[in-house]
């Protein structure tokens, strides 16, 4: 639940009908159509339709077909990024700041090859997990120093072309949620540890 309040933080919603049932399908900053709390309709446009409803810009879709199509996806992500890190044994707020990004960018956006290094090849390279994870420990701009996040996680920061200030912050906000288990847009610690935390 932490994590989807986090999540919402990030995506912001797209407006509601009059009587609260319905989300309007609306175009982000980047130009994409989304519904709900960042949902992509290109890349569920045909779970959509086959449900029956329309994915024109513009038209509504029922609150609760959307709100379990979101769970769907977050739970769909966590297995993506548990069988992606399975040999790294990450923590659970780990898990959650990979999510976030798969969630905002895709599988390949999340885990690609970025500075010739996979995700897990960056992590193998530049984290150790007894020094580097610091749980609980509080923000300082040094953290943002660190070859992981310089390399890797620092991106990516644009969306069809363009560079988005919202993606920065937000991979800066992953990435403290990465190291620390603080989820700063809600202004609380992950409870869950998991990993070897």
């Amino acid at each position: 639940n932490k994590f989807k309040e986090y999540l919402h933080a990030w995506e912001g919603c797209t407006s509601l009908s009059e009587d609260g049932t319905m989300y309007k399908i609306e175009v982000d900053g980047g130009g994409n159509p989304t519904v709900g709390y960042g949902i992509d309709i290109n890349a569920n446009k045909q779970t959509i339709e086959a449900a029956g409803y329309s994915t024109n810009t513009g038209d509504y879709i029922p609150k609760d077909f959307v709100d379990a199509l979101e769970s769907e996806i977050i739970t769909r992500n966590i297995e993506i990024v548990k069988a992606k890190t399975a040999s790294l044994n990450l923590t659970q707020y780990q898990i959650y700041a990979l999510v976030s990004r798969t969630y905002n960018c895709g599988e390949s956006g999340a885990f690609g090859v970025r500075n010739g290094k996979t995700f897990v090849q960056a992590y193998n390279a530049y984290w150790n997990q007894e020094i580097d994870a610091e749980y609980k420990v509080e923000f300082n701009i040094g953290m943002y120093e660190h070859s992981l996040y310089t390399e890797y996680m620092c991106k990516p920061t644009t969306s069809n072309g363009k560079e988005l200030t919202g993606l920065i912050a937000r991979r800066k906000s992953e990435w403290i949620l990465f190291k620390t288990g603080y989820f700063d847009r809600i202004n609380e610690y992950c409870s869950e540890l998991g990993g070897s935390a």
